[in-house]
C-alpha cells in the first residue's frame, strides 16, 4: 500500500506540472479510500515524518490518534500550491489583491510604502495575542509568495496587517522580493534610490548603513533586516540569495560587496556556491567571472577578497563544471587555463573527461586545432 510520502511525491508532481484538476482528483480519491489505511498507529511513523507535531489536533489535553491528521497534511500541500498559482484559490481565502474603494488609486511602488513597512517591524510584538486565524499558514505564505511575484506590495502589507501572527521570515522574503521584483521590472532612480526615514532606528542599525548617505533599495531591505533581527525574525539563505541575484541582475557588483560585507559581519549567513552562480551567470566578460570566481576560491585559504575573510562554503566539481560551460569565445581559453589550475592547485579539484570533451569540442567549434590539441594532451596525461 503505497504511504504517505508516496502521495506527497504524486501531489507536489502534479501540481509542479500545473497538472491541477488531475491533483484535486486525486486528493478527493484518496479522500474517500483513506480510511483503509486503518489505525492511526500503523500511520503514525509515516506521518511524522512530514507533519510537526504541534499541528496535531488534541483531544482534552492529549495528542488526536486520528489517521485525518495523513490527510490533512496533504490537504495543506495541496491547497498551499493551488494559492500560490491560481488567483481563485486566494480569492475563496480571502487573500485575493487589494481593490482600491474610493477615488485615490492604490499606490503599488515600493518607495511609498517603506516607512508603513519600517512601523510594521516596530509593532512586531506589541500588540494583544490574536486568536489563531482562519487560514492554513502555508495557504497564507503561498498566496503573499504570489503577490511578490507580480510586485504587489499593497496587498502583501494588506494581508500581513490582518493576519501578524503568521508573519514569519518567509512572508518577509516575500516582501523582499516584491521590492526586488519592482527594482528589475523598472530600475528608474525612484526605485532605486527610495527616499526613507530612519529617524529613530539608528541604534539598531549597524555602522553600514548608518555611514552610507546615499539610500538605496538595497540599504533599505538591510535596514528591514537589521530591525527584523532585533524581533528575532531573521533573513536567511533565501533571502539574502533574493538580494544577490537582483544586485547581479542590475550589474552592480558594489551592492553584491555590502551584502556579502553585511552577511559576514552581522549574520550566520554565507555567501555560498549558488550565490556566486548568481552573480557569474550574467552578462559580465568571461574574464571578469573568472576574476570573481578567483576572488571566491582566495577567500577559501582566508586571505581575504571578493568576500573579505574566509568562506564556510565546500567548493566541488559542479562549481568547476559550471564555469567550463561558460566558455563562448576564442579570447576566453585564455582565461580558463588559468581558472582550471586555480581550482586545481588551491581546492585539488581536476576537470572530468565530459569537461574536456565539452572544452575541445567548444575548440573545434570555434576553429581552434592547437587549443583542441593543448586540452587533449591534457586529457591523456591525466588519464
Amino acid at each position: 500500500m503505497p504511504t504517505l510520502a508516496t502521495h506527497r511525491v504524486i501531489i507536489k508532481t502534479l501540481v509542479r506540472e500545473l497538472k491541477t484538476d488531475q491533483a484535486v482528483q486525486y486528493f478527493e480519491l484518496l479522500r474517500k479510500v483513506w480510511p483503509v489505511y486503518g489505525r492511526w498507529a500503523m500511520v503514525k511513523r509515516h506521518v511524522a515524518q512530514f507533519v510537526d507535531p504541534s499541528d496535531w489536533p488534541t483531544d482534552h489535553g492529549r495528542k488526536a490518534d486520528d489517521p485525518i491528521n495523513g490527510l490533512r497534511s496533504l490537504e495543506r500541500i495541496l491547497y498551499g500550491h493551488l494559492a500560490e498559482h491560481r488567483s481563485d484559490v486566494r480569492e475563496l481565502y480571502g487573500l485575493g489583491p487589494v481593490v482600491s474603494t474610493d477615488d485615490k488609486p492604490i499606490s503599488v511602488c515600493y518607495p511609498r510604502h517603506c516607512q508603513s513597512i519600517l512601523e510594521m517591524i516596530s509593532n512586531i510584538g506589541n500588540g494583544k495575542k490574536l486568536k489563531s486565524p482562519h487560514v492554513e499558514k502555508l495557504v497564507y505564505a503561498k498566496s503573499l509568495h504570489a503577490h511578490a511575484l507580480i510586485g504587489d506590495l499593497p496587498t502583501i502589507l494588506h494581508h500581513m496587517q490582518r493576519y501578524p501572527q503568521l508573519n514569519d521570515i518567509g512572508v518577509w522574503t516575500s516582501v523582499v522580493r516584491c521590492i526586488c521584483v519592482q527594482v528589475l521590472d523598472q530600475p528608474s532612480d525612484d526605485l532605486l534610490h527610495p527616499s526613507f526615514d530612519i529617524t529613530g532606528y539608528e541604534h539598531l542599525l549597524p555602522p553600514v548603513l548608518l555611514a552610507n548617505s546615499n539610500t538605496s533599495w538595497l540599504t533599505f531591505a538591510l535596514t528591514m533586516c537589521s530591525l527584523l533581527s532585533d524581533k528575532g525574525v531573521h533573513f536567511t539563505q533565501v533571502t539574502f540569495g533574493t538580494l544577490v541575484q537582483t544586485a547581479a541582475k542590475l550589474g552592480d557588483l558594489q551592492s553584491i560587496l555590502l551584502i556579502v560585507e553585511f552577511m559576514q559581519r552581522f549574520t550566520n549567513v554565507r555567501f555560498n556556491v549558488e550565490m556566486l552562480r548568481m552573480v557569474v551567470v550574467q552578462e559580465f566578460s568571461f574574464e571578469r567571472k573568472c576574476s570573481i570566481i578567483k576572488e571566491f576560491l582566495d577567500a577559501l585559504d582566508g586571505s581575504g577578497g571578493l568576500l573579505g575573510g574566509r568562506s564556510t562554503v565546500n567548493v566541488d566539481s559542479k562549481l568547476l563544471t559550471f564555469v567550463v560551460r561558460l566558455v563562448a569565445r576564442p579570447e576566453d581559453f585564455v582565461f580558463l587555463r588559468d581558472i582550471v589550475d586555480v581550482f586545481a592547485t588551491q581546492c585539488g579539484l581536476l576537470l572530468k573527461d565530459i569537461d574536456y570533451r565539452f572544452i575541445i569540442l567548444k575548440c573545434r567549434e570555434l576553429d581552434m586545432q592547437e587549443e583542441a590539441e593543448y586540452w587533449t594532451h591534457k586529457l591523456t596525461s591525466q588519464l
